[in-house]
């Protein structure tokens, strides 16, 4: 389904299931595809809203030029759906966009799993700044992928803002060490951590049903 949120923009989405409102936010490059086979496992329970973000997938607009005005459609579109309260999956991106509207005191947002969180390109480590400039060299023209050299730009004083629960989940390789994200959710109010032995940014995430349990009894 698409839903205009604003002139010059559609967002895609499609729902499935049933019960408390589940709001999939795939990473950079990707679609709401990624999460097809942990939301088959999550529906029987929650209702799954799978999200295309602009300039992704089947979504229509310009291109976005920060992570806040990504973050800025998705507030669009869960007012233009008219929904009271969900919560967040969101990938890498999707984590970032979370954060930021948990940042902002979002009055429908009622818990976030950040999923590969990251808060500052300078705090990635070495070897995925590697991958991601090897990438834009090879796309210089792809601005989707600029924005992960441009932001973003999210405080530890902005993460102590948020008042919701908040699970931080990693790969024991991930964009950050181990270290970083325990660091992160020191400063949560209500932050959790959950690291995934052995895997690295997205083994444990695309196209798979790692997360069903760790998900399912965070939301209970």
């Amino acid at each position: 389904m698409l839903i205009q949120i604003n002139e010059e923009t559609q967002l895609y989405y499609q729902i499935s299931g049933q019960g408390p409102i589940l709001l999939f936010i795939h990473g950079n490059g990707e679609d709401h595809t990624i999460f097809n086979e942990l939301v088959c496992c999550l529906q029987d329970n929650f209702t799954c809203i799978q999200l295309d973000t602009r300039g992704h997938g089947q979504s229509s607009g310009p291109i976005p030029d920060s992570y806040e005005s990504l973050a800025d459609d998705v507030d669009s579109f869960i007012q233009a759906l008219d929904i009271n309260e969900l919560s967040i999956i969101g990938f890498s991106d999707g984590a970032i966009i979370g954060t930021l509207l948990a940042t902002r005191q979002a009055p429908y947002l009622n818990k976030l799993v950040a999923i590969g969180l990251n808060l500052s390109p300078d705090t990635v480590r070495a070897k995925y700044q590697d991958e991601i400039n090897q990438l834009i060299q090879e796309n210089p023209n792809n601005q989707v992928f600029k924005l992960m050299i441009n932001g973003p730009c999210i405080s530890l004083d902005e993460i102590s803002s948020i008042q919701i629960p908040t699970l931080l989940v990693a790969g024991e390789d991930d964009v950050l060490t181990t270290k970083q994200y325990e660091e992160i959710a020191d400063a949560l109010p209500d932050g959790h951590v959950y690291i995934e032995s052995g895997a690295d940014h997205t083994s444990y995430v695309i196209n798979q049903t790692n997360l069903e349990t760790i998900i399912h009894n965070f939301m209970k």
